[in-house]
């Protein structure tokens, strides 16, 4: 199953792309900088209270990753 397929739920804030069923989080992808990549774990919750200013994210560009 492809990563992105685990979590069918996630969204997008300014600089950040959210997966909250398996939480994690990433961040830096956006610019293609190798070294502002990151990944980040949380706790089930952390990220509800920012639901409300969330979007759908693209990810078209990353497929093929």
């Amino acid at each position: 199953m492809a990563p992105l397929a685990l979590d069918p739920d996630r969204f997008e804030l300014p600089g950040f792309l959210v997966f909250p069923r398996i939480g994690v989080t990433t961040t830096g992808y956006h610019d293609d900088y190798p070294s502002d990549q990151a990944l980040t774990v949380f706790p089930e919750g952390a990220w509800d209270k920012y639901l409300p200013r969330a979007s759908a994210p693209d990810l078209s560009p990353y497929r093929s990753r």
